[in-house]
């Protein structure tokens, strides 16, 4: 790809309201999902901050795929999934209620994927996105149908019809100043890598700076002390009453 950029407009453009899914299973919104959903438009927001339509204009062709890319189930046994799903669904309806009892939350790579696989608030991307844990680094490999969302830009629409999202997306995330930070590191999208100019523009940007508008994820962060990737785990603790993580198997959340 050449790495010299195309002209773009110095200042930000508007940012556009997130893609929503055409159609809706009726699950919850929780954390992992909509990490996953947003990062799936991670160029599209790049568009959006930088004002480069130009470029995405003329790349659409090939950032957008005519056939999905597969992606490996886990490898997990039956105890491992149902207690991986028991104790989500625990840590969220404790989260949704007034007076619910947060208590610290620790997901390995198996137990993010178990989720994303079985249950079924996650159907929606089952079989169609996988997680990788590494040091402070979650990777998002992904596989989306296109059609299945509305995109935000009307230029885009007939480029990606009948086309799929298959991308791969390093990202970091922690919380600051109270405020969750979600910033996207390396990102390749149908076998093309982004340029290093534009990913030095766009590693700054912190992906989650409108979640206050989501009241759900609103309701979830304000509660949460620290929300990271270390040691390959995911760590969710509470404000209130945080404590050391207890000792957990391996493969269970």
């Amino acid at each position: 790809m050449n790495d010299t950029p195309p002209p773009f407009n110095a200042g930000p453009a508007p940012a556009p309201a997130a893609p929503q899914p055409k159609s809706s299973s009726g699950g919850k919104c929780c954390g992992i999902g909509c990490l996953l959903t947003l990062v799936a438009f991670v160029v599209l927001t790049i568009v959006a901050v930088f004002g480069i339509k130009s470029y995405l204009s003329n790349m659409a062709g090939k950032l957008a795929a005519d056939e999905p890319i597969p992606i490996e189930k886990p490898v997990l046994n039956q105890q491992s999934i149902a207690d991986a799903q028991s104790r989500f669904d625990a840590f969220g309806k404790a989260a949704k209620e007034e007076d619910g009892a947060l208590i610290p939350l620790e997901l390995t790579e198996d137990d993010i994927n178990a989720l994303l696989f079985f249950h079924p608030d996650f159907k929606d991307l089952s079989g169609k996105a996988r997680v990788f844990l590494n040091d402070d680094t979650m990777t998002a490999v992904m596989s989306l149908d296109l059609d299945d969302y509305e995109i935000p830009f009307k230029f885009l629409e007939k480029a990606t019809e009948g086309k799929y999202f298959n991308a791969e997306v390093d990202l970091v995330m922690d919380m600051v100043g109270g405020r969750p930070v979600l910033q996207a590191d390396a990102l390749t999208i149908n076998g093309i890598k982004a340029p290093e100019w534009l990913m030095k523009e766009f590693r700054g940007e912190n992906l989650l700076k409108d979640a206050g508008s989501n009241p759900e994820l609103k309701k979830f962060f304000d509660q949460i002390e620290d929300f990271s990737v270390e040691d390959s785990k995911l760590k969710i603790i509470p404000k209130a009453g945080a404590s050391d993580l207890p000792d957990t198997p391996a493969g269970t959340l």
